[in-house]
């Protein structure tokens, strides 16, 4: 059981709705709709970070059923982030061997 990974990162006390709607509220990030057990591209659209963070403080599932997934470009928008959490020591960070034109 690892129990001191993110002991030492910013992000858990700083990183709040409030943070995110400040910071990156006007940000497009992808949502998916949950529809069934399968994604499915066209249940994916862009809204703002914001807008997002909105609609699931206002609603609950059954009004608002997206949720966001692998979207790392929000760290590609405010590299700022990186500095609120570190990998820990325990995993292997892919994307420092990733080739520049994936990003």
């Amino acid at each position: 059981m690892i129990t001191d990974a993110t002991d030492h990162w910013n992000a858990r006390s700083c990183w709040t709705f409030d943070f995110f709607m400040t910071r990156c509220g006007a940000t497009p990030i992808n949502v998916h709709r949950f529809k069934s057990d399968r994604y499915r591209a066209e249940d994916v659209k862009s809204v703002p970070l914001g807008r997002f963070i909105s609609e699931i403080l206002a609603g609950d599932w059954e009004t608002y059923p997206y949720y966001v997934r692998d979207d790392w470009k929000l760290f590609i928008e405010h590299p700022e982030l990186l500095a609120d959490y570190r990998v820990p020591q325990y995993f292997f960070d892919w994307f420092k061997i990733m080739p520049d034109s994936y990003g």
